[in-house]
């Protein structure tokens, strides 16, 4: 019996001691600086540019400079690393790229300066070209104080977006909507939209635009701006919106609109949305047609009130008369 309660007891122990280990972790407090740098370059070109990486521990920290490609595969611009060169994307940058120091060590609550230079080869296809440089610590980690745990380190650093210019075939830009979200019936507002904005050319684009809401008599009901965000090439971001607000009536028009690129290339599209507060539209028949149908009750029985009204007045002088004419034939 005491073996059995131990085989089961055991997972359950060390479940517990891989998680309280493991969310007691501290990564090592390693910033850089910029964390983006957009270069311009010609093909064979040459050019410097420089990083920083600030130790905010109390320790010097040892580690290399490294360099690698990078893509973004989802639509809110995260980046992934791809150090394997023989993977190396359509828009490969890593291997133009050569820090002046590879191994370098950060002195505590300091930062170094580190030189990049980058070389683009003689022939270039595509306009737009990435790569990361970014700082690696030699060790793995360090113990937590009190925690009894090793802190995992973790690469830090800087997109280098390069962009070629002067090449042979011209840069493609090229811009364009997909997957619009929106509902075709609402009862109430605001009307809420999320889309997507596609960047299939060759070099990062960043658009700005502008959507409005348009109501069913033309008039101008709500507008917003297109947050400006960086596009890469072959990729999509996604945006989100909020028009109008909670009382609204009828059809409505939603039209999107973005400029990009250095000849200011425009693309547009556009929605319809109802709104309608069908309950409160209910509701405020059902109140009209109750409404109609005391008053109608009230002047139907103040007509009525008059027309019986008038028949005993009627009568009353009919009586009045026939005692005069019984009067006058006595007087007679």
């Amino acid at each position: 019996m005491k073996k059995k309660l131990v085989l089961i007891l055991l997972p359950v122990i060390l479940f517990f001691i891989f998680v309280v280990k493991t969310n007691a972790l501290e990564s090592l407090p390693i910033t850089v600086f910029p964390a983006i740098q957009d270069v311009e370059i010609t093909p064979g070109g040459k050019t410097r540019i420089q990083m920083q990486v600030r130790n905010g521990s109390t320790e010097v920290i040892n580690g290399v400079i490294k360099s690698a490609d990078y893509v973004i595969t989802d639509n809110i611009g995260t980046p992934r690393l791809i150090e394997d060169t023989q993977l190396a994307p359509k828009h490969s940058a890593a291997s133009w790229i050569k820090a002046e120091q590879t191994e370098v060590a950060i002195p505590s609550n300091d930062f170094i300066t580190v030189d990049l230079y980058i070389t683009a080869p003689q022939e270039v296809t595509g306009c737009g070209h990435y790569a990361i440089v970014y700082f690696q610590p030699n060790v793995i980690g360090k113990r937590v104080p009190g925690k009894g745990s090793m802190a995992i380190t973790s690469k830090v650093g800087s997109l280098i977006n390069i962009s070629v210019k002067n090449t042979a075939a011209p840069c493609q830009e090229n811009m364009g909507f997909s997957k619009i979200n929106a509902p075709k019936f609402l009862e109430y507002g605001p009307i809420k939209i999320d889309f997507n904005l596609i960047n299939s050319g060759d070099i990062h684009l960043t658009p700005k635009g502008i959507a409005t809401l348009i109501n069913f008599i033309g008039g101008l009901t709500d507008q917003k701006v297109i947050t400006d965000q960086r596009i890469f090439p072959e990729s999509a971001k996604n945006y989100e919106l909020s028009l109008g607000n909670k009382w609204m009536f009828g059809k409505y028009k939603i039209n999107l609109m973005t400029s990009y690129g250095e000849k200011n290339r425009s693309v547009a599209e556009s929605i319809s949305v109802w709104v309608l507060p069908w309950k409160v539209m209910i509701i405020v028949i059902l109140t009209i047609i109750i409404l109609i149908v005391l008053a109608k009750g009230i002047i139907n029985n103040y007509v009525k009130k008059e027309v019986v009204l008038e028949e005993e007045i009627k009568e009353e002088k009919e009586e009045i008369e026939k005692l005069k004419e019984q009067l006058r034939r006595r007087k007679d």
